[in-house]
């Protein structure tokens, strides 16, 4: 760097000095501001489920489909009534799944086969809600018998199904849960059958044992053991 003896001119030159590197200063005090002061990158809001909630993770392939209403009951076709299906999607942790597609699907219309129709369609495609459940109106048709309605639930990839099985009931008066068939031993026919037996038995003995103090030997007839018919 040069030197000046004079002390003006020395003057002079530090003011020079100062000018030409005051717009460099500025420029990277500038630029270390705008590093401080830069806000971070916008994320993408984080997904809501209905009710507010903020949506949890849900590992593949762990929903699952529980019948809450409408298994094992009878439809009555003579008022056309039925027990309205009604379905709860869980996911591993047996906690609600809210907003997967829930598709019930009842047998093709048909004039000799059992079914019904969810209005005027044998399937129906509903959103669980925010309790995970899922339901559609079912009407039976007039044709008796047992059928299986199809229920699935879809939420992105992951996917599950379960059945619903029901009775076209034609002579119940009103739509209800079907009532166990009942054990042989708990029904009055098959003792009828077994006390017929032990008597005719007991008879026929009696009268092949001729004069004196008879011995009475009970033979029960041979009795076929299972459920009603």
């Amino acid at each position: 760097m040069k030197t000046f003896s004079n002390p003006a001119s020395r003057a002079v030159a530090l003011l020079l000095t100062g000018a030409l590197l005051a717009p460099t200063g500025l420029l990277a005090g500038q630029a270390a501001s705008a590093q401080q002061t830069a806000e971070p990158p916008l994320q993408a809001p984080e997904p809501r489920v209905p009710g507010g909630s903020a949506s949890r993770r849900i590992a593949p392939g762990a929903i699952r489909l529980i019948v809450l209403e409408g298994h094992n009951i009878s439809n009555s076709i003579l008022t056309k009534t039925s027990i309205t299906p009604v379905v709860q999607v869980l996911d591993s942790n047996d906690q609600p799944v809210p907003g997967a597609d829930v598709t019930f699907e009842a047998p093709p219309p048909s004039t000799t086969a059992p079914g019904g129709m969810f209005g005027k369609a044998p399937i129906a495609t509903v959103k669980s809600d925010i309790v995970g459940q899922a339901t559609a109106e079912f009407t039976p048709n007039w044709v008796p018998g047992r059928f299986a309605i199809k229920v699935r639930a879809v939420l992105g990839e992951q996917k599950t199904e379960t059945i619903i099985a029901q009775f076209n009931d034609p002579q119940a008066l009103v739509a209800g849960v079907q009532d166990p068939p009942k054990r042989w031993y708990k029904n009055w026919k098959w003792w009828a059958v077994i006390a017929a037996g032990a008597t005719a038995g007991a008879i026929l003995a009696t009268r092949a044992g001729g004069g004196g103090s008879p011995t009475i030997t009970i033979t029960p007839s041979p009795v076929g053991i299972g459920g009603p018919r």
